[in-house]
């Protein structure tokens, strides 16, 4: 285990995107504009380089207003997690590892790879990034393993010593040979209890994807009273289930989202979809939601055909819980299906809220032509029940796009263009694609999205008015 300070350094940039900032701040702001408080004109890209690429597919807000925002970076040959911290005007903070940056390599190789994809901010101050460590194994076989990753920074962002192996935490729900296990959430218990989620493939006959949630006490070790050993791992279908998300209900019963798929042998095709488990604080599945602890979605209709996945939960103040995702539905009905932003409500039962969207599911077309819109940056709810949802449209290149819903599923018209605003980081060539990874709130309602991509090799941040 190695971990590094500093990084790289910092510029913010502003180039191309939705309501372009120039130089005056606007009489009246409308919802979607962005914030030209924060960073150049509401943009902000960091840890830019020569060599490598970064980018960012968490993010998380401190109490005082700071940004916390954790990806990878890679330089040849390893990635490595890294996380970020910022002012509340975008700069990055210097009381944070020196400059506002720090990274951490789990271990050292020519074949790992290290990913943060989920970023917390414990009651204490103290952060923690949750990903993968993956290493492939010399030899012919081509063979290795992957391993939840977890580590945990002090205020200043050293790493922390009082939490597992000098700040750093590795699990495998198997021997490492024969189980790949990847994080992709993680949530915080009242109590400082660590849960992180993800998948599991640990093959038996064949493929067998599983739900993959772990526990840990606050010195990072696993938490026996979670299933005795601290982990759990659950099957929807047998071969291919995905956790992508995790969150922790007040009563401390655990909700997970995520795709539960399976191989539809007359057709030969993959079929998916949208998938929720809800478990007792002990680990159990919770008999009172949906089927023995279990809910699967699908959007199918005339014109969603196919399948579905999710990428992203949040669970309102009344219990009710938003799921995004995709759907794969066409323009028109017998037009060829493609991914398409797909939310689904549900009440604390785990049935579908049939006051959302139609009969609890909303799927959003960007354009006809498009091929590949996804919202993969994750949804947030405003304290006026709006939904925001963050990710990409493929409308013309890959772009980054965010999206709000008014509390009943239709697109909010006070907000962007007709409930959508697109941003652009960049204009040389290449530069234009990328999407956006994370997406919280702040405390004054204002939007922070964090992504990547494209030409950039950066992590990018931009900041929206809600109103």
């Amino acid at each position: 285990m190695r971990i590094r300070f500093p990084l790289i350094a910092t510029t913010s940039l502003l180039l191309l995107a939705a309501g372009v900032w120039t130089g005056e701040t606007p009489a009246l702001a409308a919802g979607g504009d962005l914030d030209p408080s924060f960073g150049v004109g509401g943009l902000v890209t960091t840890t830019e380089f020569s060599e490598g690429l970064g980018s960012a597919g968490a993010i998380a807000m401190q109490p005082d207003g700071k940004i916390v925002v954790a990806g990878y970076l890679w330089s040849d040959p390893e990635e490595e997690f890294a996380v970020a911290r910022f002012d509340v005007d975008g700069s990055l903070d210097p009381t944070f590892a020196g400059d506002g940056t720090a990274s951490t390599i789990f271990r050292t190789g020519d074949a790992c790879y290290e990913q943060a994809r989920a970023v917390l901010v414990q009651s204490d101050g103290k952060i923690v990034a949750v990903g993968v460590s993956s290493c492939k194994r010399p030899g012919p076989d081509m063979g290795g393993d992957a391993l939840f990753a977890l580590a945990r920074y002090n205020v200043d962002g050293t790493p922390d010593g009082t939490f597992g192996d000098d700040g750093t935490v590795m699990t495998s729900f198997g021997d490492p040979a024969d189980c790949y296990t990847h994080a992709g959430a993680a949530a915080l218990q009242p109590d400082g209890k660590i849960v992180v989620a993800g998948e599991a493939s640990c093959p038996q006959d064949g493929i067998d994807d599983r739900f993959a949630i772990a526990r840990y006490d606050t010195d990072g070790a696993l938490d026996p009273s979670f299933s005795d050993d601290g982990m759990v791992m659950t099957n929807f279908t047998r071969q291919r289930d995905k956790l992508t998300d995790v969150e922790v209900q007040p009563d401390g019963k655990i909700v997970a989202g995520g795709t539960a798929a399976y191989w539809m042998v007359e057709t030969d095709v993959l079929e998916s979809r949208a998938a929720l488990a809800r478990y007792n604080p002990d680990g159990t599945l919770d008999s009172t939601f949906g089927r023995d602890g279990k809910v699967t979605t699908s959007f199918h209709s005339r014109r969603c055909p196919g399948s579905n996945e999710s990428y992203d939960l949040e669970i309102q103040p009344d219990g009710r819980i938003v799921q995004g995702g995709n759907a794969a539905c066409a323009a028109s009905a017998g037009d060829p299906p493609h991914p398409r932003w797909a939310l689904s409500r549900y009440r604390p039962n785990g049935t579908l809220d049939r006051t959302f969207g139609r009969n609890g599911r909303v799927v959003t077309i960007f354009s006809d032509t498009t091929w590949g819109d996804g919202m993969g940056g994750g949804i947030a709810i405003q304290a006026n029940g709006k939904i925001v949802a963050a990710g990409s449209t493929a409308r013309h290149a890959s772009r980054f796009m965010l999206v709000r819903y008014r509390a009943d599923g239709r697109l909010d018209p006070r907000f962007g263009d007709d409930g959508r605003v697109q941003t652009v980081f960049g204009t040389g060539p290449g530069c234009a694609s990328g999407g956006w990874g994370g997406l919280a709130i702040q405390a004054d309602r204002r939007i922070v999205a964090s992504g990547g991509g494209g030409c950039l090799r950066s992590f990018v941040i931009a900041r929206f008015l809600p109103s």
